[in-house]
């Protein structure tokens, strides 16, 4: 009997969850770990296409201008917690997945856009919800890596 009681409340908090994600009250745009914070950005492709053009410096500083659909520019900017700087020498990857699947994994190559060092690359996210973006840094000098991991929520397709 208590067991089914359990059951029934997990079941509850997820139908409650699920509703607040579907409202969109939920949204991580940064997160930390122990030694670093980091912010997400993630933008369509065709976006970048539409505003700056496929051959622009723009489109192609992180690399070349994907030509499937729903590819989408994600970006990360980071910062060490300890002195506040910025994160300009890094070997960057990410692993974008959609939430409890598996996903593509690429180096997020480094770009200065507008004075700052941000580091990014292209990713296919074929269906609106949310994915998981698991960011993985090694710096020069810094034992270990850091493991930042920080959610994005794709919306509905506007009809």
């Amino acid at each position: 009997m208590f067991r089914r009681v359990e059951f029934q409340a997990a079941a509850v908090a997820l139908v409650v969850v699920g509703v607040l994600l579907g409202l969109g009250w939920f949204g991580v745009t940064g997160s930390e770990s122990d030694r670093l914070s980091a912010h997400l950005g993630v933008l369509p492709a065709d976006v970048v296409q539409e505003r700056y053009g496929a051959d622009s410096d723009e489109a192609r500083a992180y690399g070349e201008m994907p030509e499937y659909p729903n590819a989408y520019l994600v970006t990360v900017t980071m910062r060490d917690r300890a002195s506040g700087e910025r994160v300009e020498e890094a070997r960057v990857t990410a692993t974008v997945s959609r939430l409890g699947l598996t996903g593509a994994t690429k180096q997020l190559l480094p770009a200065e856009l507008a004075g700052s060092r941000t580091y990014g690359n292209y990713f296919r996210m074929r269906e609106p919800g949310i994915y998981n973006v698991d960011v993985r840094v090694e710096r020069p000098g810094v034992s270990g890596n850091d493991l930042v991991s920080l959610e994005y929520h794709r919306p509905t397709d506007p009809q």
